[in-house]
């Protein structure tokens, strides 16, 4: 059958995109590293922000990708409630996607490494909302009868950070730990054959200039920027994989340096590079048709190490310190709020609530994970599912590191990152196994 005989079969689409700028002003606390001892002091590039309507002439969801670094729950909540109330969106409907580059505000005040809440983007957050709900608006306004194509390519742009030494699990290059290099992309395009839009993964961290102080969207906007040279008028947005241990590959003699905006440059220049060739030789989605879904999912700790008295957060805090030689620092001030909890009465969670997403367009699947999910657990869900399928990271409300089974045993910062965000304990070593069957049960 012909290409132009599949597209007359499909179901008719529509899809509208907006961008708004979401840079903000100078002085703001941002996210991503405790190293930072001051708020934003200049803009490199601008932020922004992508909104996609989709429409089969039944069910409608919303798309949302942000030069952000996580979404709090807090925002997630005043997000859900405005789109909801201004929109009718449920929340099955909408999905938020963070690009984590790690030189944008921070937008959850609950982050332990803001020194004072003078500096916290709340005003920011405020008007972020009204963006997006106004944007959602004139997304669906901007809707057009459109075609969709699917291709896939690769981009070596990152590489694994957890090394096993002598001391343990280090944050160095590791060239023989698992990466995820796949770029997959949809492209759409409307009635007349025109380019509309472009959606487009990959899976590594936009931390490439460290502990900067100046504001930049990273190797995603250097991305979106070649794009546009290519596609003039064309938005592009940008969806992260699980890339929760995989981080850019700017290295020297075997060590990760602090990169430049060269290299962003470099990086977004090569992402850009792959997506045009899959652009260029994408093919038709089977069908249009829209399907959404949220999946309620608990990530349980492990029982046997939530402190269940003083004593035994002492025995916790020695076995800890003896596994984890960095942190001996924050595992102390860990213990200290632990103690307290446990002093007043408090009972602890069994684990960490989280908001799996599903979205299908005809033959496609878009699984939407909350966290920093490491790669090893993307690459599963993409293995073991049947047919096309993209796992993406950093949606919705930020749950932190979640963990693999191995990472759980060997520890590191991803594994022992409970301590950083205040859990009274390690993940289970069974988490792993269950989100995986969780998604693959519940795809649509």
């Amino acid at each position: 059958m012909t290409q132009k005989a599949l597209i007359m079969k499909n179901k008719n689409l529509q899809a509208g995109i907006v961008e708004v700028d979401i840079t903000p002003p100078v002085g703001y606390w941002m996210g991503g590293y405790g190293a930072r001892k001051e708020p934003s002091k200049m803009v490199h590039d601008p932020l922004s922000m992508q909104i996609m309507s989709l429409y089969d002439g039944e069910k409608r969801v919303i798309i949302v990708s942000a030069d952000l670094i996580s979404f709090s729950d807090k925002f997630c909540e005043k997000v859900k409630k405005e789109v909801s109330g201004k929109t009718g969106f449920s929340e099955s409907e909408v999905f938020l996607f963070a690009s984590h580059t790690h030189t944008g505000p921070l937008i959850n005040e609950n982050i332990s490494y803001l020194p004072d809440k003078k500096y916290f983007a709340g005003d920011y957050g405020t008007i972020l909302i009204k963006k997006l709900t106004g944007g959602i608006k004139e997304a669906q306004l901007r809707e057009e009868e459109v075609n969709v194509f699917h291709a896939e390519g690769k981009a070596s742009i990152g590489i694994n950070r957890r090394k096993k030494t002598e001391k343990g699990i280090e944050m160095q290059p590791n060239p023989e730990g698992a990466v995820d290099d796949s770029v997959q992309v949809l492209a759409f395009r409307n009635q007349a054959g025109t380019l509309a839009a472009i959606i487009f993964k990959a899976c590594c961290h936009p931390n490439i200039l460290s502990a900067i102080y100046e504001i930049s969207a990273d190797f995603p906007g250097a991305a979106r920027s070649e794009l546009e040279k290519v596609y003039p008028g064309v938005p592009a947005m940008f969806i992260n994989g699980c890339c929760g241990d995989v981080r850019p590959a700017v290295m020297r003699n075997g060590k990760f340096i602090k990169g430049t905006f060269n290299d962003v440059d470099s990086m977004g220049k090569m992402l850009a590079g792959e997506v045009i060739k899959c652009v260029e030789k994408s093919e038709p989605l089977k069908n249009f048709s829209l399907k959404s879904k949220l999946v309620k999912h608990c990530l349980e700790f492990d029982d046997n190490l939530i402190p269940k008295n003083r004593k035994h957060l002492s025995n916790l805090v020695k076995y800890y310190k003896q596994k984890e030689f960095e942190f001996h620092e924050y595992i102390e001030k860990w213990e200290n709020d632990i103690g307290e909890k446990i002093d007043a009465g408090e009972k602890f969670a069994k684990g960490v609530d989280a908001n799996i997403m599903i979205l299908s367009i005809g033959d496609f699947s878009l699984v939407a994970l909350p966290g920093e999910v490491m790669v090893e657990c993307g690459l599963k869900i993409r293995n073991r599912a049947k047919g096309k399928v993209t796992v993406a990271a950093y949606a919705n409300e930020d749950i932190g590191y979640v963990p693999t089974r191995q990472a759980i045993k060997d520890g590191g910062y991803e594994a022992s990152a409970f301590i950083f965000e205040e859990n009274p304990a390690p993940y289970s070593l069974d988490i792993e196994e269950k989100l995986i069957k969780k998604v693959l049960n519940s795809r649509i």
